[in-house]
């Protein structure tokens, strides 16, 4: 088998994968040799559309998290903010006793 830039066919470019050996393409090909004789197309959709519902629910709670992470983030700013200004009121207040 030459290589042929972009004119390999299907069978080629098929052979050439599984003699690589992807980790992508064994797993799919081992899926597909378990389930070979009860490979349905409704099947398949189940079970995309199952991991696509698994991924939603995981961004729901990312975003959940960075919401509450991003209120910790306001709520600890101000925080320090207050110190901030009472640290200084602090040492203003020392500066104006010492005069």
């Amino acid at each position: 088998m030459s290589y042929r830039r972009g004119q390999e066919s299907a069978t080629e470019s098929a052979l050439s994968r599984a003699k690589v050996g992807s980790p992508i393409d064994t797993k799919f090909n081992d899926k597909l040799r378990i389930e070979k004789e009860g490979f349905s197309l409704r099947g398949h959709l189940e079970q995309l559309e199952d991991a696509i519902v698994e991924m939603v629910s995981e961004l729901k709670y990312h975003r959940q998290q960075v919401g509450i992470i991003s209120a910790e983030k306001d709520t600890s700013a101000a925080v320090a903010e207050l110190n901030i200004l009472q640290a200084k009121n602090a040492v203003l207040n020392c500066e104006f006793k010492l005069e």
